[in-house]
């Protein structure tokens, strides 16, 4: 294996991990922004904002050793898959985007979402067809 090859498998595995973060960081932050008004949805969100950033202590070198060791048995055997690399790295980053991203999403003012839905917005951010002709 030359020394690109080598460069080309660090820098594709390290594009895998920075897009596969970035969508579960992103979707864990919108999860954790919103307000939530029942009892048991704001337990679970304060218990799903604690787990997901369990990693956010942990160096990536046990996270990737347990991942070597933990799949050994079919049919998780994923020590010779491509795709261990990137998920090992993923669960180290993840906790990152999320804590970048919380604070920005937090600090929307509601009334803009609100306002937002007013003049025809969609809650999901997709705009909806006019019925005005």
């Amino acid at each position: 294996m030359s020394v690109w090859d080598a460069a080309a498998n660090s820098l594709r595995i390290a594009v895998d991990a920075t897009l596969i973060a970035v969508a579960t960081g992103l979707l864990l932050a919108l999860a954790l922004s919103r307000t939530l008004r029942s009892r048991p949805a704001q337990r679970a969100g304060r218990v799903l904002g604690r787990r997901s950033c369990c990693l956010w202590g942990s160096p990536p070198s046990p996270v990737g050793f347990g991942f070597l060791i933990a799949p050994d048995r079919p049919p998780l055997d994923l020590r010779s898959s491509p795709v261990l690399i990137p998920i090992a790295q993923t669960l180290v980053a993840t906790p990152l985007v999320v804590r970048a991203v919380l604070p920005v999403l937090q600090a929307i003012d509601p009334r803009l979402r609100h306002s937002a839905a007013t003049h025809g917005r969609a809650p999901c951010g997709c705009s909806r067809p006019s019925t005005a002709r």
